[in-house]
């Protein structure tokens, strides 16, 4: 049961990654651990078949012999296969620095209230980044005291003392509300069939 649940599991995280999203951890981001463990079973379950099927007795050595020999070829498989230049978090980098930057160019330093919204670039990549730019800058962050906000520490969490304004980093095309303002807007993939536009705003 576990081994389907871990194949399961594979279909549904590699479905819409490339073929070799498997031996690259920026193909699948945060569910390395999921692809790790299913590769290790499916490991596991070759090697014990091929062992049986050649009627020699199953020991545990040998499995994990198999199971070894595997691992390092499929590390270097990672390592001949991870092209920074074309992998998916580098086509962020620029992005994220161009809207830090006229980001911080714009405004002065304060306390500021960093919502994101829009989409997971906005929420997990692009907008934790220009949050870490920022605070670099010396900023004080803060954001909204909810499941995801929590994991930013308890130091960010809530608006006390965010007196500077409230700054947006949305994903797609934005409807504004009253007093807010774009500070910057640039495109995510801006090369592909379906750019992501993503923009920063600044509400007092």
């Amino acid at each position: 049961m576990i081994s389907v649940a871990l194949l399961l599991s594979a279909v549904t995280a590699w479905a819409g990654a490339p073929v070799t999203s498997g031996f690259r951890s920026d193909g699948f981001r945060w569910l390395w651990v999921t692809s790790w463990m299913i590769w290790f079973v499916l490991l596991w379950s070759a090697g014990s078949f091929v062992l049986e099927r050649l009627k020699l007795v199953v020991k545990e050595k040998y499995v994990a012999g198999f199971v070894v020999a595997c691992s390092i070829g499929i590390c270097v498989l990672g390592v001949v296969n991870s092209n920074l230049a074309l992998s998916r978090d580098n086509t962020y980098q620029e992005p994220t620095r161009y809207l830090s930057r006229e980001l911080i160019a714009a405004l002065p330093a304060g306390n500021y209230y960093f919502t994101f919204g829009g989409g997971s670039d906005a929420g997990l990549t692009v907008g934790p980044g220009i949050l870490a730019a920022a605070e670099d800058a010396g900023w004080k962050a803060t954001v909204p005291d909810n499941q995801f906000g929590r994991a930013f520490g308890a130091s960010r969490t809530g608006r006390h003392e965010a007196d500077s304004g409230r700054i947006s980093v949305l994903q797609g095309n934005p409807e504004l509300a009253t007093g807010e303002r774009i500070i910057a807007s640039t495109k995510l993939f801006p090369t592909s069939a379906k750019p992501v536009q993503m923009t920063v705003t600044l509400q007092r």
